[in-house]
């Protein structure tokens, strides 16, 4: 008996070492059945189960298309867990219970959103995550089942966790997951290139996608003043379902158009990203007049948002009055395939790089960004709040590095694309 009490302790202690070397991704709970059942034994044995539940009763909410099932799903997830002594209620703040509550009373069978409990949803999810999840990863419950998934899949750790810096030297890179369609106004003339591989393409419409970034009555200042700024638009905009805002990045540098355009396509630029973005260029084509580079860019995030990447097509071109625009937008691409470990995100965005004099020139950044996965649009939109100017940063440093370097790289593929764009239009 003692004998069997040691093995056990030492191959418990064996798991938990390995453990260690992890950062478990909190997300997969909810995308892993088997690992989801095992967060809801531990939560049962700490009488904490309510939150769980109400998060997977919202999971089905969102799975009906028609707004009569919607509303009959949504009374009975109210019912159980918001009601006042209802046995079940989950823990929330009063101004949102109230506003959800409020927002209820409106729906009909004829008129229910599928976003009525985003906002309490983003409020548990967090609250889940912050009161339970720490626990739960050092939890017997959890160990068990790790030990008990070892047995049979040799790479679990890889599935479920990220190896930690320290020990990600030996680890490779490892590739991913999954990839989706995208469907904003936005994009509305361009939505069917950016899901569908067969139609990857560089058009003069994709080009002029880009108005909104010229009229500020259309964004609100979310950080700086003036000359170096962040805005968010107004108003969302659809993907899908999900209604996500548009930013808007603005600065200006004491440098010639060329030397920022440069910057901003230069390895120098991207190597100052290195911790928190890792890129690969994929390939090279060319369309006509319009040439493109395919990046694959794998993104570090922090909690509470796992891990991204996405496949980008660039290609700039000048404008008829001389600005350059830079294009980037996503694709689906054979040769990047869904990637182990990250969420598929979808990108639209512009680069506007105007010469105001010789030694004067304004950046303008506008980004449409889709997270995917189970990143709540409410979420994104709170945290693009917080956004700070780091962009208008990294391309000063840029321009300082290269403008130290005896010779700067000037055969970045999308400094590429333009002198594609520009042999080709000449005469």
């Amino acid at each position: 008996m003692m004998l069997s009490k040691v093995y056990t302790d030492n191959k418990q202690q064996s798991v938990t070492q390995a453990l260690s070397k992890y950062d478990i991704n909190y997300e997969v709970l909810y995308e892993d059945a088997d690992l989801g059942e095992c967060f809801q034994s531990y939560l049962k044995s700490v009488r904490n189960i309510c939150p769980f539940l109400f998060l997977k009763e919202i999971e089905c909410f969102l799975t009906y298309v028609g707004s009569k099932s919607r509303y009959i799903c949504a009374n009975k997830i109210i019912s159980q867990y918001l009601c006042d002594k209802s046995g079940h209620e989950v823990n929330i703040g009063h101004q949102e219970k109230a506003a959800l509550l409020e927002n209820f009373g409106r729906c009909s069978e004829e008129l229910c959103p599928g976003d009525l409990f985003d906002e309490v949803r983003i409020s548990v999810y967090l609250e889940l995550k912050l009161d339970c999840f720490d626990n739960f990863i050092s939890s017997e419950f959890f160990v068990h089942h790790v030990e008990q998934k070892l047995k049979y899949d040799i790479n679990y750790l890889f599935k479920i966790g990220t190896l930690k810096k320290s020990d990600s030297s030996s680890s490779g890179d490892s590739d991913l997951d999954s990839s989706n369609s995208t469907d904003s106004p936005v994009v509305k003339s361009v939505q069917s290139k950016l899901c569908n591989s067969k139609c990857i393409n560089i058009e003069d419409d994709d080009f002029e996608q880009f108005e909104d970034m010229n009229d500020l009555t259309k964004w609100k200042l979310v950080n700086g003043k003036g000359d170096k700024a962040v805005y968010l638009s107004i108003k969302n905009h659809q993907n899908g379902k999900r209604r996500i805002k548009k930013c808007l990045e603005t600065g200006i540098f004491n440098y010639s158009q060329q030397e920022v355009f440069e910057s901003v396509c230069s390895d120098e630029f991207l190597n100052l990203q290195k911790k928190s973005l890792k890129n690969t260029y994929v390939d090279y084509m060319t369309f006509g007049k319009y040439a493109a580079s395919v990046l694959h860019i794998r993104v570090k995030l922090k909690f509470p948002i796992a891990d991204r990447d996405f496949v980008i097509f660039s290609s700039a071109k000048r404008l008829d009055n001389g600005d350059i625009l830079i294009l980037r937008k996503s694709i689906n691409y054979e040769k990047v395939p869904p990637q182990k470990d990250y969420i598929r995100g979808q990108l639209f965005a512009g680069t506007l790089i105007q010469k105001i004099d010789e030694n004067t020139t304004r950046y303008k950044l506008l980004t449409f960004t889709d997270l995917k996965g189970w990143m709540s649009p409410i979420l994104f939109n709170k945290l693009l709040q917080l956004k700070k100017d780091d962009k208008y940063a990294d391309i000063e440093k840029a321009i300082k590095i290269r403008r130290s370097a005896k010779a700067p790289s000037k055969n970045a593929p999308i400094m590429k694309t333009l002198a594609h764009f520009e042999d080709f239009s000449t005469p």
